[in-house]
């Protein structure tokens, strides 16, 4: 349509006078915006508003995914003991590293106990760590069923909190041996499909257990968890 530069009425294209005033229509004179552009399909105005929808929720998915990742999981199990408390599950760390007939053959551990051994057996927190990811804390919990659960707590570039958390099931194969079956994984609040445990393993393998750590493991024997219970058999 073509629309009359004098009255404004609409005109067919190829038209040479206006049909309501009679004016001639110049159309060497006429702009651009004389000439109505052709109404949008509905099929393109459809796809137009599934293109805007799909954006919005993946940057709606994208965002919560951030937010999930890094929001804090709920660590139960603190290992804050007091000295008396502290001193007593060091000594029983002892017990395992260096096994005597005069002691029994299983050594208890509660999940504070464990998490409070663990920690300083790995020096953690790891304040002067040269990486961008430092280890701060490691959280022990001994469930029923023989599950535990660890909750690593580390820090991106000095600032930005990350919780990664491990539910395994712990066994002895052989003396000496202690395996890890990875029953779980997640980072944050998102679980990881068991193809992307290996993500969630790799800051947990960086900790680098240690000579006390592993002179305690070569005299484990054996291993019972019960609810917030662990005892390890030493002879």
């Amino acid at each position: 349509m073509i629309n009359c530069p004098k009255c404004g009425a609409d005109n067919m294209i190829g038209a040479i006078f206006c049909r309501t005033c009679g004016e001639k229509l110049e159309l060497d004179e006429l702009t651009p915006e004389v000439f109505d552009a052709p109404p949008e399909p509905i099929a393109a105005k459809i796809g137009r508003i599934l293109s805007r929808l799909i954006l919005f929720v993946l940057l709606v998915g994208g965002i919560g995914l951030l937010a999930g990742v890094f929001w804090p999981a709920k660590i139960a199990v603190t290992g804050t003991l007091d000295q008396a408390a502290s001193a007593k599950a060091g000594r029983k760390f002892q017990a395992v590293k260096t096994p005597s007939p005069r002691l029994p053959p299983e050594v208890p551990f509660s999940s504070d106990e464990a998490t409070d051994v663990i920690n300083k057996a790995l020096g953690l927190p790891k304040t002067d760590a040269k990486t961008t990811r430092k280890p701060m804390f490691l959280s022990v919990e001994f469930n029923a069923g023989g599950e535990c659960t660890l909750i690593l707590k580390s820090v991106l570039f000095n600032q930005i909190p990350l919780y990664t958390t491990l539910v395994t099931k712990p066994s002895v194969s052989a003396p000496g041996s202690v395996d890890f079956a990875i029953l779980g994984a997640k980072v944050g609040l998102i679980p990881l499909p068991s193809s992307m445990t290996k993500l969630a393993l790799e800051p947990f393998r960086a900790l680098k257990a240690g000579e006390a750590l592993a002179q305690a493991k070569q005299q484990v024997k054996g291993v019972t968890i019960d609810d917030d219970s662990c005892r390890v058999k030493v002879r």
